[in-house]
């Protein structure tokens, strides 16, 4: 099976802990690895909660503010779903190239 996505992913050696939206439910997740245009997101609500379905919309937040942030109201929409692991779809690009990510993701010790 080949490889569908656009960019390619970064696997993180530290978690980054977020905070995800989907719908009227707001709860915590890791971030597992990251592109410019997605994420792999662990999120134990997942497997629990019957309501998500592929094409969601969600917005991921960052428990970082300012320069230590990446997402802030980050919107996107949920690509796929397996167990506890979101596979989320941002609606515009978080960086603008991916050498920029690798860079940031360098700076915090997070790749």
């Amino acid at each position: 099976m080949g490889e569908k996505r656009a960019q390619p992913r970064e696997e993180l050696v530290a978690a980054m802990i977020c905070t995800i939206e989907l719908g009227s439910v707001s709860t915590h997740c890791l971030i597992r690895n990251v592109s410019v245009e997605g994420a792999l997101l662990e999120c134990p609500l997942a497997e629990n909660y019957d309501n998500l379905e592929i094409g969601d919309p969600a917005i991921l937040g960052d428990i970082l503010k300012g320069s230590k942030a990446l997402f802030e109201d980050t919107t996107g929409e949920i690509a796929w779903l397996y167990k506890r692991f979101i596979g989320l779809h941002f609606d515009q690009p978080i960086m603008g190239s991916v050498d920029e990510l690798r860079e940031w993701l360098e700076s915090q010790n997070l790749v």
